[in-house]
């Protein structure tokens, strides 16, 4: 899978979009492969003119779709899977452009790590109680990020989880997330959010779709799991 990064932001400039594009291709090679165990996704910038053939877009645009929607990936008709990411509700509740958990680089890191474990939005993983969990691989520490350094500069990028968050019986000693902060599968962070299904009454079907917010999750975000493109929504939720 290859991911571009089109810059379509009055309030982002094209060297910031260098930077960010360059910390999400480093974090894919270095953190999420080796922990996945997977080959590396990798992520360019492009524009509409020099998107490869086949290659998963993301933009980045500054007015959101639905108020407050930080970013979405999602699959058209055709099978061609694309994000965007919204600049506005970031910057304007007191967020960054590259630095913090609360950036429009840790939105960014964020989509493109979902987009590469579950491109078209559907895959779920069995857990306890009978719940089917959404296989997302950044919602349950959504709130959690990391420095990494780039051309010298420090910027940050969004925590994830592993293999093992998704295993009801995990070796001894698993670690849950690249961070360490969960100690079991299933869970997420005060900051993080989970969508599972509920199991049905007859013939093992599934029921509602539930979603779990940690205590800390802030309101203002929640809003943007509204939008019809939103994988809350993709996955059956409102």
């Amino acid at each position: 899978m290859l991911i571009a990064v089109i810059n379509k932001s009055k309030r982002i400039s094209n060297s910031d979009t260098a930077l960010m594009t360059a910390a999400c291709n480093a974090q894919m090679a270095h953190d999420v492969a080796p922990f996945w165990r997977k080959f590396p996704t990798a992520v360019i910038q492009a524009t509409e003119a020099t998107i490869p053939d086949g290659a998963a877009p993301i933009y980045l645009f500054d007015v959101a779709d639905d108020p407050n929607a930080l970013g979405w990936h999602t699959e058209d008709a055709h099978g061609r899977i694309y994000g965007k990411v919204f600049v506005n509700p970031i910057l304007d509740n007191g967020g960054t452009v590259l630095h913090g958990p609360n950036s429009v680089l840790v939105t960014l890191s964020h989509e493109a790590i979902e987009a590469d474990g579950d491109p078209s939005v559907n895959r779920w993983a069995e857990g306890p109680r009978g719940r089917l969990y959404a296989d997302e691989w950044c919602d349950p520490v959504e709130a959690d990020a990391y420095d990494i350094s780039i051309m010298g500069k420090m910027m940050s990028v969004s925590n994830f989880i592993g293999p093992a968050w998704r295993d009801a019986t995990p070796p001894a000693h698993s670690k849950f997330d690249f961070l360490g902060k969960l100690h079991a599968p299933f869970t997420m962070t005060k900051g993080g959010y989970m969508v599972y299904r509920t199991a049905g009454a007859e013939h093992q079907t599934f029921g509602r779709v539930v979603v779990e917010y940690g205590e800390e999750y802030p309101e203002w975000k929640k809003a943007g799991k509204h939008h019809a493109a939103a994988r809350t929504a993709r996955r059956g939720a409102w």
